[in-house]
């Protein structure tokens, strides 16, 4: 009874009938209070209902009953972070790499975190260790990007960022990043083109229209 009741939540939330989906959760729960995976969707669904303490308690839930759930420790970290607590959603992505070294996504999530605190090798070994899992993980190759810019190695930078675009050559941020990147090298054609991608994809972003200024300034035109 508590897991067809659980599926029968299940769609309902993925039909976006969030309410009635949250009142089968917590009936299946009244059935079965071990089921950490009502749980756990009850904490998907509180956050996209914007209710980020409700969420991070129904993480919390989940994993004292099954304290080995990285997918769980990993939504309770995305939870922390969203709600500004750094040092908790850090410790809940290490966690989840401890339990699954290969969850790359997590990897990538404390890599951001690293980024925060300014703790830029950790971010970069981070980064590295999730393109490592995952070859064409381009948000992990943009993020990369913007961590050697940080630190001043332009040259990885667009090296980064050039392989973040070649893998999502549609992420106009990747192209803004890149054409940054090439001003600070002086290399203005690349630039150039980089910039005017940026501004292709997204016309009414500024940072595209800035950073074709510069490269147009290097080229002293």
């Amino acid at each position: 009874v508590a897991k067809k009741l659980y599926n029968s939540a299940n769609q309902d939330y993925k039909n976006g009938n969030l309410e009635l989906a949250l009142t089968k959760y917590k009936q299946v729960l009244s059935i079965n209070s071990r089921l950490y995976q009502a749980y756990f969707q009850m904490g998907v669904l509180q956050k996209k209902m914007g209710n980020l303490s409700l969420s991070i308690e129904n993480y919390l839930k989940a994993l004292d009953i099954k304290k080995t759930f990285d997918k769980g420790w990993y939504n309770l970290g995305l939870a922390y972070k969203e709600n500004g607590d750094i040092e908790n959603a850090k410790k809940s992505f290490e966690e989840t790499v401890r339990l699954n070294g290969k969850y790359y996504k997590a990897h990538k999530s404390l890599g951001e975190i690293f980024i925060d605190v300014e703790e830029f090798d950790n971010a970069i070994s981070s980064f590295q260790r999730a393109i490592d899992i995952k070859p064409n993980y381009s948000s992990a190759y943009h993020a990369l990007g913007i961590t050697y810019a940080k630190i001043g190695n332009y040259e990885k930078s667009a090296e980064s960022l050039s392989k973040a675009v070649e893998l999502s050559p549609k992420e106009f941020l990747s192209w803004f990043h890149l054409a940054e990147a090439y001003n600070k090298l002086n290399d203005c054609d690349s630039a150039k083109e980089a910039a005017q991608e940026s501004i292709d994809l997204k016309k009414n972003f500024g940072g595209g229209w800035f950073e074709l200024g510069i490269a147009e300034y290097c080229s002293g035109n």
